[in-house]
């Protein structure tokens, strides 16, 4: 089996995988084959070998972006108005957790950060990479997706007051008068 079937066979892995866990088996697996290719000096191995894991991790982020939340420990810990204090309660939520997938928050983050670039952008990003770096880096995709970012606007200066109006003096009448005294 060639290089080129191996790749397209692990693009279409991708396409169809269904859980987390799948993809980040397949980026594992095509991390390692990276670092081998690289030993090897196998350039062409080591460019297709980790365009296959960012697109991997790009596919966990769109992935773990859908997936519901995990709600930890809320609503464990349940007083049942015993002696001898408050008793755990198993959660009731199902919903996989980071450390269960084996997946660090920092890993999260990156991954759902290149998930919310466009395809076109994704796609002219992983060309420029390889024009530029001759291989598809992480590092490299998380600049390209920066760079789509829209502006942030700039702080609005909070306006100039306008100027103050000097009002001329006006004599005051004196406390006492003429007609006071009458």
């Amino acid at each position: 089996m060639s290089a080129l079937t191996k790749y397209d066979a692990a693009r279409y892995a991708l396409s169809v995988a269904v859980e987390v866990d799948e993809v980040k088996d397949i980026r594992d697996k095509a991390e390692a084959m990276a670092a081998y290719a690289r030993q090897a000096k196998d350039t062409e191995l080591v460019q297709w070998a980790t365009e296959i894991k960012v697109r991997a991790e790009r596919r966990a982020g769109q992935m773990l972006a859908e997936m519901p939340k995990a709600e930890g420990a809320k609503g464990q810990l349940v007083s049942r108005g015993v002696i001898g204090g408050n008793t755990m309660v198993p959660p009731i939520n199902t919903a996989k957790t980071l450390a269960d997938i084996g997946i660090t928050k920092n890993e999260s983050s990156r991954w759902q950060k290149l998930a919310a670039v466009t395809d076109t952008q994704f796609e002219e990003a992983v060309s420029a990479a390889k024009e530029v770096a001759g291989e598809v880096t992480t590092a490299a995709m998380l600049r390209a997706a920066k760079a789509f970012e829209p502006p942030k606007p700039a702080p609005v200066a909070p306006a100039a007051a306008p100027p103050a109006v000097v009002e001329p003096e006006i004599e005051a009448p004196p406390e006492y008068t003429e007609l006071d005294a009458a």
